[in-house]
């Protein structure tokens, strides 16, 4: 294709009016001012759920508010590629029950439990997480920039 006919098939597809190239223009700047403003703030990672379980970890971590859990049942599903396990822990003197699921069909012996506040809370990072509400909001930040470009063009009247 030479430079004339893509001018010609431009000019064919959005016309040849300056406000209508102005409207398409101010568009393609809010597409891209999406993506910058993603960068500039790390929104990604205010919105990831396993972002937030690493924090609380390393916070557990660094005050020291680890428990060793022992595996004392399991079941595998092979069918699902995923195992159970059940976990018995010991606080003050008091044995709990913890219930986990990963992926693979061999459950962990030893599991390592956290909390941050309260030892009666506890979570750990090793076990298989759900998250598929708490991931909808990266669905839909992932498809900010085409959600607020289809915004713009309704908006500016560019959609016949």
């Amino acid at each position: 294709m030479n430079e004339i006919t893509i001018t010609e098939a431009l000019t064919q597809q959005f016309g040849s009016d300056p406000i209508i190239w102005g409207k398409w223009l101010l568009v393609l700047i809010s597409f891209i001012l999406t993506f910058v403003v993603r960068i500039k703030f790390k929104i990604d990672d205010k919105f990831n759920p396993s972002r937030k379980l690493d924090e609380k970890v390393k916070k557990a971590i660094d005050n020291k508010h680890i428990i060793n859990a022992t595996l004392i049942s399991s079941h595998v599903d092979r069918e699902n590629n995923t195992c159970g396990g059940k976990y018995e822990y010991e606080i003050n003197g008091e044995k709990h029950k913890y219930s986990a699921m990963f992926t693979g069909t061999y459950p962990r012996r030893i599991l390592h439990l956290y909390y941050e506040d309260n030892p009666r809370k506890v979570f750990t990072n090793e076990e298989y997480h759900h998250y598929v509400l708490r991931g909808l909001p990266l669905v839909i930040l992932n498809f900010s920039p085409f959600i607020v470009g289809a915004f713009m063009v309704w908006l500016l009247g560019l959609a016949n």
